[in-house]
Order: C-alpha cells, then structure tokens, then sequence
C-alpha cells in the first residue's frame, strides 16, 4: 500500500507547519523558471510547488506513485499530472529543461535507476534541483526512525548523492539549509 494514499487530503496542511514558505523561496530562486521551460516534478505529490511555479513557466509536470496524492493537484492549464515511478519516467528523451525533487528521493527505493532517468529526460545543460535530509546527528536519527516507520526511507548523504549525480554526467554543488535538509543543485553537462 502507497502510505501517500491514506494521507494525501491532509498532506499540504502537514507540511505547512513547518513553514515551508522560506525554503520554497529558494528552491524557486535557484530553479530560476522562465516562460519557456517545461519542468518535471518528481514525487510531487498534491502539487504543493506546482502551484507556485507554474504561473512563472510553460508547463509543470507533476509526477508521482500516488493516485490520490495526483488528485488533489489543482486543475491548471499548465499543470499536467502524470502517475508513475521515478525510476521510470513516461516521456520521451530530453523532454524536460528543469526537474525537482523535493523531500522525495528518499522514499524512492531504486534511487540509481532513478537519476538514470533523470539524466535520460532532462535537456543538455538544463538544471535539477533535488532537496533531501541529512540525517546525521540526534534530531537526524530521530527522524530516520519515524520515516524508516511509515515508509522504510532510505537517505542519501549529501557526498553520496554529489558523487552520484557526478557519475550521471551532472555538475552540481550541496547548500546547506536550516533543519535537517540540504539542496543538490545541479546542470546536465552540455556534451
């Protein structure tokens, strides 16, 4: 059973309490969206970020595993839903200029076959902005326990994801944020 099945209706309203509002601003910034873009959230579950991006972009896909998370997406012309696994992306090569995904890679168990497909759907040169938890530390084992609970999550550290993505054929650099998480902010190399 998908957990984001039983959950989806009230999903946004749990996230809003951790004011979520400054990390979006940054995520946005680094994204830098234009007009012209066609951008791939995947696990984007009820379309939190896709409310906020769309108006600055072409289209905004929102891809995810949940059918019920996908069905509380707003309706918008420029938001189109897609319901599948990130490690295996319904569109064509090279059909994407930007790709996020947002406090979802760890609950995706084949991450390998995962950024395989993001390299494969992801535009030359174009930007994937990825932001996932450091769980290091206490508050860091204490939040592995509660997802390792609800989902069995597997995290990736920061270096390892760095490492990861450099073996994919993307440049990128880690930030740091407040709490526990941290943003992978990378570019397909242009070869």
């Amino acid at each position: 059973m998908n957990i984001f099945n039983v959950y989806s209706s009230r999903y946004d309203k749990f996230v809003n309490t951790f004011g979520y509002d400054e990390k979006d601003g940054i995520i946005i910034k680094e994204l830098d969206p234009s007009p012209d873009q066609v951008i791939l959230d995947i696990g984007g579950g009820t379309g939190r970020l896709a409310r906020k991006i769309s108006q600055y972009v072409k289209k905004f896909v929102v891809l995810d595993s949940s059918e019920k998370m996908l069905k509380e997406v707003p309706e918008d012309n420029k938001i189109e839903t897609c319901l599948a696994m990130a490690q295996n992306i319904p569109f064509k090569d090279s059909s994407f200029d930007s790709i996020l995904c947002i406090d979802a890679l760890h609950h995706i168990k084949a991450i390998d076959e995962t950024i395989r497909e993001i390299n494969r759907v992801i535009k030359k040169d174009g930007k994937i902005v990825i932001c996932e938890f450091d769980i290091r530390g206490i508050n860091g084992f204490m939040f592995w326990m509660f997802e390792k609970i609800i989902d069995n999550s597997k995290f990736i550290k920061p270096r390892e994801l760095l490492v990861k993505m450099e073996n994919n054929g993307f440049n990128g650099k880690i930030i740091k944020l407040p709490g526990l998480e941290y943003l992978y902010i990378g570019q397909k190399n242009g070869i």
